[in-house]
């Protein structure tokens, strides 16, 4: 299923200007010289085996390779801004660097960036938090102190928050995602441990930015949409279906969940039905824990 949600996105996403072009040749063996920097790190993305794994592989299953095949998708697109991915899981960490340009930005709950007609303030075809860079109202440290260092998301919503549902969807200075555990417009991951968090990490799977010498994600120009259900990777199902049921209102093309719900309602059936109405894919986790059950909202047919 979720590599049938990444062809349906790369289809999408054939005309559209984007941050980083496309790699004509990468997925020949060998040639990493033709893909993205950070591809040789991505053993479930290339369709073939590294070099420093081929003695441990039967010649048999070598030209299986090892992983889903992204690296030949992206000769033909590297996906575009306008589509957008939630991830639902335990929220985000504004500081990492491979996510902090590939937030997706609710410009209804925000002014144009000052002395700019236009929220695209630096004319490249695409609108993230870069675009308020040169805005005097906004300081890089107004938001999460991990990241003062730098301009993120975090800033915009601290700065720009004023209580008003400017876009009337219900959900006040929605600036950049939800938090639907914490309920508010803050979807920062305030707990983490020696293994960082689980969504920024399921995030950075997603849509880490390429070529910036961190890692890169399967759609490197998707735009990233964070909510944030719980503190890890289990959630309550109602939460979880707040988190889908938002997603598709934003217009997402996927909402991926590498979560699992430890209660199962009418409610999160309703969801996920929902969003397959409205053309968002609802992408689910099997769960890892090497035991065969039932992990909700991934068994319901729409998933």
């Amino acid at each position: 299923m979720i590599v049938m949600m990444w062809m349906w996105i790369w289809i999408a996403s054939l005309q559209a200007e984007v941050p980083v072009g496309v790699y004509p040749s990468c997925g020949e063996v060998d040639a990493t010289e033709d893909c993205p920097l950070e591809l040789e790190q991505r053993w479930s993305f290339i369709s073939y085996v590294p070099t420093n794994a081929r003695d441990s592989i039967r010649a048999a299953e070598l030209e299986l390779g090892s992983g889903n095949r992204i690296d030949r998708a992206w000769r033909t697109t590297t996906g575009r801004w306008d589509v957008i991915v939630a991830v639902g899981d335990s929220g985000v960490r504004w500081a990492e660097p491979d996510l902090v340009n590939k937030i997706f930005i609710n410009v209804g709950e925000l002014p144009l960036p000052e002395g700019s007609d236009t929220y695209d303030a630096d004319g490249n075809g695409l609108v993230n938090v870069q675009d308020w860079a040169n805005d005097s109202r906004v300081a890089i440290d107004a938001g999460d102190d991990e990241a003062d260092a730098f301009l993120d998301a975090s800033d915009l919503i601290y700065t720009f928050s004023d209580g008003v549902d400017d876009d009337d969807n219900g959900y006040v200075d929605d600036v950049a995602g939800w938090d639907f555990y914490k309920r508010d417009n803050d979807a920062f991951n305030d707990w983490t441990d020696s293994h960082g968090t689980h969504g920024t990490g399921v995030m950075r799977e997603v849509g880490a930015e390429a070529d910036n010498g961190g890692g890169i994600g399967a759609c490197p120009n998707c735009a990233i949409l964070p909510l944030r259900h719980s503190d890890s990777f289990v959630a309550t199902g109602d939460r979880i279906a707040e988190s889908i049921i938002y997603a598709a209102d934003m217009g997402a093309a996927a909402i991926v969940l590498a979560t699992g719900g430890f209660s199962d309602s009418a409610t999160t059936a309703a969801a996920v039905d929902y969003a397959w109405e409205r053309g968002t894919i609802v992408a689910g986790v099997i769960a890892d824990e090497n035991s065969y059950h039932h992990n909700y909202p991934s068994t319901f047919d729409r998933v």
